[in-house]
């Protein structure tokens, strides 16, 4: 027995060991034949895809198949924006210009107690008649009268009324028509202007109160009410 356990294991220690060797491809390895050159460059298309000889799924060694970029839309086409719109003030009103008469030219003066016209009144009127016809911007006259307070007031409003009559018919007779009886009015002594003493003579306060003695032609303008 102890000679069969030697025999055994000179046997054993005489007979060669072979070891079995098993190639291992690569993990890497692609089986699906991607075509490339010898330095391992792939064979793409202008895509992206790789070039195979059998199939192709778009997942190996080329990678995902690359999607065209999409293309870049063009800008907007630039609209300017609408100009704002011009506000302009509005022009000023042209300064309004009268045909101005002073107020002596066109006041009459009367001799105490009477409603006749003197040469000087009358000369007066011919020139403001021809001046209210050539003016445009003159609607109308209203003409006043006046007494002093000389006499009782009842008189003096019969007096300053028929003054204002005498001038309105005159201005008619120079052709100025412009005037109305409507508009004729007469205030008697209640207005007087004069200031006189009343220790005065009598004919010393008659020339006194000259400036009571009167009618007055007031001017309204157009743009009036």
């Amino acid at each position: 027995m102890m000679m069969r356990i030697l025999a055994t294991t000179t046997l054993l220690a005489l007979t060669p060991i072979f070891i079995l060797t098993v190639a291992v491809a690569p993990a890497h390895a692609d089986p699906r034949e991607v075509l490339g050159s010898k330095y391992d460059h792939k064979v793409q298309t202008k895509t992206g895809s790789c070039v195979r000889t059998k199939w192709q799924d778009g997942s190996d060694v080329c990678g995902v198949k690359k999607e065209p970029p999409a293309p870049i839309p063009e800008p907007a086409p630039y609209v300017a924006p609408a100009p704002k719109p011009v506000v302009l003030a509005p022009r000023p009103l042209p300064p309004v210009r009268h045909t101005i008469i002073k107020e002596e030219a066109r006041t009459i003066y009367f001799d105490s107690g009477k409603s006749v016209l003197t040469k000087g009144g009358e000369k007066k009127l011919d020139h403001l008649a021809a001046t209210l016809k050539e003016a445009d911007d003159i609607q109308r006259v209203d003409i006043v009268g006046y007494a002093d307070p000389m006499g009782t007031s009842k008189s003096n409003q019969t007096l300053s009324e028929k003054r204002a009559e005498v001038v309105e018919g005159y201005l008619h007779k120079r052709g100025y028509l412009k005037t109305a009886v409507a508009k004729t009015r007469a205030v008697g002594d209640k207005e007087a202007s004069a200031n006189c003493s009343k220790k005065l003579k009598r004919a010393k306060k008659i020339d006194c109160l000259v400036t009571d003695r009167k009618v007055e032609v007031q001017v309204v303008y157009e743009t009036e009410q």
